[in-house]
């Protein structure tokens, strides 16, 4: 109903003018207008002649950075073929040809569009710049499965200041992405990608980056970095190498990062990980280091920072429900927080459904905190019991 679209779409006003003579409809004039949107229809319809159609439309939107686009074209056919034109102006200026064939039967179309202009800096203020290139795009449904591919060949530019191309060949096949090709260079930084992503996948990834600038304005730093996915995605298999220099994002910044990550994720059959950081600053948490090394029998963490430091270890093994171990050691020194060791052994169980961690007391002298954390499925529970604890640990100035 029309007061339905007027929820959806926030429709003002709408204005139709058409005269019908036998099998023809003429369309005077079809107008919706919205509040940011105004579109006008007018042309010919012919109802015993396969519904051909010969349409004119032109459009005027307003988008959130309050620049406009303009569109101007044609739509012409039958019910089994239709052509589509149209020209945009405004930041993003494109003619764009499409034709669609079997609507009834099996939808099928290719379409081609070139970019003569993409002006950034009327879109998204913080990345000023002009870019211009090519998509094409071809497809197909059948039995409702969606076939479609689109090829984004040599987008070229200027971002920033910065040389920028992106090539891309992407494809929907079989419920499934296909990326055959994507590649992204600004400045001298590179991004790239291959695989496929669907139940199953198999994506590969590669970033080298001297300056992040170079890839979005507000990170800082030296960046190399590559991995694979793979699995299901249910249970994914990740497989990365990580180096960084001076990395900066807004309120996080770390001076070296040096990491190795070989994780089959929630069945934990295979853990291989090494990670080394150095001056890290998370928000108001400041780490002077920390060092991550685990396999699937043996897990070490230490962390150091300007007012506490922790070394925690865990032994166990894996399984086919996952991986069951203990928490050996949990070490804290502190002069602020004083020293904590852990009484004893704490169990630690990690499934795809399953967390545990059993009876983990940390004991200070006489005082004494202990906690049992458990979720199965999307239920957590968690225990805390607490025995003398100082009060000065929840005071929030430094004890001297």
């Amino acid at each position: 109903s029309l007061h339905q679209a007027e929820n959806i779409f926030n429709l003002k006003t709408i204005k139709f003018n058409a005269n019908s003579l036998h099998s023809k409809l003429d369309i005077e004039s079809l107008s919706l207008a919205a509040d940011n949107y105004r579109l006008n229809l007018k042309g010919e319809l012919q109802t015993a002649h396969d519904y051909q159609h010969k349409l004119y439309i032109d459009w005027h939107t307003e988008l959130p950075s309050k620049a406009a686009l303009n569109g101007n074209g044609k739509i012409e056919g039958n019910v089994t073929t239709s052509n589509i034109q149209q020209q945009m102006n405004g930041p993003i200026q494109l003619t764009f040809n499409a034709e669609i064939n079997d609507l009834i039967k099996h939808l099928n179309w290719q379409a081609d569009a070139t970019f003569t202009d993409i002006n950034f800096g009327e879109l998204m203020p913080d990345w000023p710049g002009h870019l211009k290139g090519t998509l094409s795009s071809k497809g197909r449904l059948d039995n409702g499965q969606l076939h479609a591919d689109a090829n984004l060949i040599q987008l070229t530019g200027k971002l920033r200041g910065y040389p920028v191309s992106l090539n891309s060949q992407l494809a929907w096949l079989n419920n499934g992405l296909d990326i055959s090709l994507f590649d992204l260079h600004s400045g001298l930084a590179r991004a790239s990608a291959r695989g496929r992503i669907s139940n199953e996948v198999n994506l590969s990834w590669d970033i080298t980056s001297n300056s992040l600038a170079e890839l979005y304005p507000q990170a800082e730093g030296q960046f190399q970095g590559k991995g694979r996915f793979s699995g299901s995605l249910a249970e994914p298999k990740i497989n990365a190498t990580l180096n960084g220099k001076a990395l900066r994002l807004l309120d996080y910044e770390i001076d070296t990062l040096d990491g190795e990550f070989s994780v089959d994720l929630f069945r934990w059959q295979h853990i291989k990980v090494k990670l080394a950081s150095h001056a890290l600053k998370l928000k108001d948490i400041e780490i002077q280091s920390l060092h991550l090394d685990a396999d699937t029998r043996y897990m070490s963490l230490k962390a150091i920072s300007g007012v506490a430091s922790a070394q925690i270890e865990v032994r166990g093994k894996a399984d086919d429900q996952g991986w069951r171990g203990n928490i050996e050691k949990f070490d804290i020194q502190s002069q602020r927080f004083a020293n904590w060791k852990l009484n004893s052994p704490a169990r630690l169980n990690l499934s795809k459904k399953t967390f545990l961690l059993e009876s983990l007391c940390l004991q200070s002298q006489e005082a004494k905190l202990c906690t049992k954390l458990r979720r199965e499925k999307l239920m957590w529970k968690s225990r805390v019991e607490m025995s003398k604890l100082p009060l000065f640990l929840f005071s929030p100035w430094p004890v001297s």
